[in-house]
């Protein structure tokens, strides 16, 4: 900003706005040496005195753009001999000359009376065709007037660039972030510097986790700076999957992913393959390695996640007791059953389903059978009780030799009836009771306490209750034999 000295008006393109400001310095007492070359501008104002110096731009000042100029501003202390109370400067936005404006700046007030360089940045909120600035006064001066000293103007008002930053963050525990810079408004080209790193590109890639700065300076020197935090994808899922009722069905797994980007695509082959769906069905029991990548390529992994098998419901043995003599309904089966889940039930042909692994009583002939488990899973079949085709009685030897050659070593009852209450014991020659059993197929060793009888004869009494509900009784004497 320069003009001759002693000149009356500012230097061109530069206009007087309102009341005529000084080409200084040497004028009215203000002899303050130039910041740059060899003049400046000086203003005054009061509550009714008002200097500013206007500029006709070529490009207006556009809405919702930021701006930015720097200038030199100082402090005289004294203006036509008389004392300013401090120094303050003020930028409008105008579109007709004398026209008031709109404040687009401030640059408060200030005392300082060597030069010092300001920059002013601004985001006018509707279109300007006129720059004016000039000094203020407001209601804190204890003096008549204020005064402004300007020098070494920008020669141009720089757009700053509009920037918008973004950030892709990184899979855990490796440097997969991403940072990116877009510029929606300044002058090109532009040049880039992010920190930490030195990166020089617009896009920066293969980043940790952490906080990065970038500024971009346009064609003009007019810089813009913004931060970003790269952060860390926490990448889970939860893994469903449906229990195998039955020996040969086919298993079913769903995984739900979280904590990464969409889309998402899923593995159950360790990553080898993909696919959209994070359903897998019509699965064999087994160990399968299942992995989730997202949309950057962070990879969320689980090994041998085991769908259990099922064991075939198979029945292991079926013990068959035959009815105990003609005309008695007291036949059994007794099955042995593995595979399946517990708890089983068993339905034999003309019994009701129950938990009782053991069926009775039942009639000599054939009979069918289903075994379910919890999840209804069956196994079916048939088998026979037979009948033993002889009198229904009660049998008891008359000697027995418990000398352990495995033949006629213990001394029991025979038993072909289906009897209850069934009672037998043996007594002594003294009539001491010697050994008692209230189970058939329970008989005597020939001990006492773990001590052998001698051999010789003993009492044996036996009670039951018989299949036609008659109360029995039978005695006799016993032979022991050594």
């Amino acid at each position: 900003m320069e003009s001759p000295l002693l000149a009356l008006l500012p230097p061109a393109p530069w206009k007087r706005y309102e009341q005529s400001p000084d080409v200084q310095p040497g004028v009215v007492g203000v002899n303050t040496p130039p910041m740059d070359g060899n003049t400046y501008i000086g203003m005054i104002a009061s509550a009714t005195w008002s200097e500013r110096v206007m500029q006709e731009l070529v490009t207006p000042l556009r809405a919702n753009r930021s701006y930015t100029i720097s200038f030199g501003l100082a402090f005289p202390e004294r203006y036509f001999s008389a004392p300013m109370c401090y120094g303050g400067m003020v930028i409008y936005g105008a579109n007709a000359p004398g026209e008031k404006g709109d404040i687009l700046w401030k640059s408060g007030t200030f005392t300082h009376k060597e030069w010092r360089m300001y920059k002013a940045t601004f985001t006018p909120e509707k279109d300007y065709k006129y720059f004016v600035f000039g000094p203020y006064r407001d209601s804190t001066c204890k003096q008549l007037y204020s005064a402004v000293l300007v020098d070494n103007f920008s020669p141009y008002i720089a757009e700053v660039p509009k920037i918008s930053v973004t950030a892709h963050n990184t899979c855990k525990g490796q440097q997969t972030g991403s940072v990116a810079v877009e510029v929606t408004a300044g002058k090109g080209p532009y040049q880039y510097k992010w920190e930490p790193g030195g990166y020089s590109d617009p896009v920066v890639s293969h980043l940790d986790k952490g906080l990065y700065r970038v500024t971009v300076t346009s064609a003009t020197g007019a810089t813009a700076s913004d931060e970003v935090q790269v952060g860390e994808y926490e990448m889970t899922a939860d893994i469903q999957s449906e229990e195998l009722r039955c020996y040969g069905d086919k298993g079913k797994i769903t995984i739900v992913a979280s904590g990464g980007e969409n889309p998402y695509v899923f593995s159950m082959n360790g990553g080898a393959t993909y696919q959209k769906s994070a359903v897998f069905e019509n699965l064999q029991p087994g160990d399968y390695n299942l992995a989730v990548k997202d949309v950057f390529s962070c990879v969320w992994q689980v090994k041998q996640f085991n769908i259990p098998a099922v064991e075939r419901l198979e029945v292991q043995s079926i013990k068959t007791g035959a009815a105990s003599c003609s005309n008695v309904k007291d036949g059994k089966l007794e099955f042995a059953v593995t595979g399946g889940t517990r708890p089983y039930m068993y339905e034999v042909s003309g019994v009701p389903a129950g938990p009782d692994s053991i069926i009775v009583p039942l009639e000599s002939g054939e009979y069918t059978y289903r075994i379910t488990d919890k999840h209804q899973c069956e196994v079916r079949g048939s088998t026979n009780v037979s009948k033993e085709s002889r009198e229904c009685a009660v049998l008891i030897p008359n000697a027995f030799s418990p000398n352990g050659d495995g033949m006629n070593d213990i001394f029991r009852a025979k038993v072909h009836d289906a009897v209850s209450d069934f009672r037998m014991a043996v007594y002594g020659r003294w009539g001491q009771l010697i050994f008692e059993s209230r189970n058939p197929d329970m008989g005597w060793d020939g001990t006492q306490k773990g001590a052998g009888m001698p051999a010789g004869g003993y009492l044996w009494v036996v009670t039951y209750t018989d299949s036609r509900q008659q109360a029995m009784q039978q005695q006799g004497t016993l032979m022991l034999v050594r």
